[in-house]
């Protein structure tokens, strides 16, 4: 069976997880990161201003694509929308080509 436009988007992401240099949401470094596979795939990651992010396989099939970076939208405890822009860079920034 063929994957979804979503399911390609998933592995793009885990995929540039995996082998970048350098991780940016909202145009903040991230400094520390770690990734759980048990019960379920889980991203959680310290950016340099000490907020934390976690992405889990829900916030996954909900992230979309625009211009070179992965959008995330997820509400936070206060019930607020929040928007995360996510980049990846190596020597240059990362973009997936057969997205």
């Amino acid at each position: 069976m063929a994957k979804t436009t979503q399911a390609k988007l998933a592995d793009a992401f885990k995929n540039l997880v995996s082998k970048t240099a350098e991780m940016r949401v909202n145009n903040h470094r991230v400094v520390n990161g770690s990734v759980e596979c048990i019960g379920g795939w889980k991203l959680t990651l310290t950016l340099d201003n000490g907020n934390t992010l976690t992405i889990d396989d829900k916030a996954l099939g909900r992230m979309t694509f625009e211009k070179g970076d992965f959008l995330l939208s997820e509400k936070d405890k206060d019930k607020k929308e929040q928007h995360y822009l996510i980049a990846f860079y190596t020597m240059k920034k990362e973009i997936p080509r057969h997205l």
